[in-house]
């Protein structure tokens, strides 16, 4: 056995998430300001290991993927808000007609 093998489901729904809101909400944000939001948000999700991304997925049912979604997105948002609250990254505005 590898521990290499084995992942946290929600990594990869957190560096997605990260990514999109870098370009729609923080595109001045460092590299440093990143790392310090990406350390933070594990710490307010449960942990879902895993071997293959499909093991999650295929025993979820969509209420669970949607609910899962959601709280990455959630503690994400939590996350930036609390690392912009102690740094100089400014939160772009929100424009007229923005969804998230």
């Amino acid at each position: 056995m590898s521990i290499k093998q084995i992942y946290n489901y929600f990594e990869l729904l957190v560096a997605e998430e990260i990514q999109y809101r870098v370009k729609e909400e923080y595109p001045n944000a460092t590299a440093d300001f990143l790392t310090d939001v990406a350390c933070v948000v594990p710490n307010r999700l449960p942990a879902r290991y895993i071997r293959h991304k499909a093991d999650m997925v295929f025993y979820m049912t969509q209420d669970e993927l949607a609910h899962s979604n959601k709280i990455v997105s959630d503690a994400v948002s939590d996350a930036f808000d609390f690392v912009a609250s102690t740094t100089a990254v400014p939160k772009k505005p929100k424009e007229p007609g923005d969804q998230k």
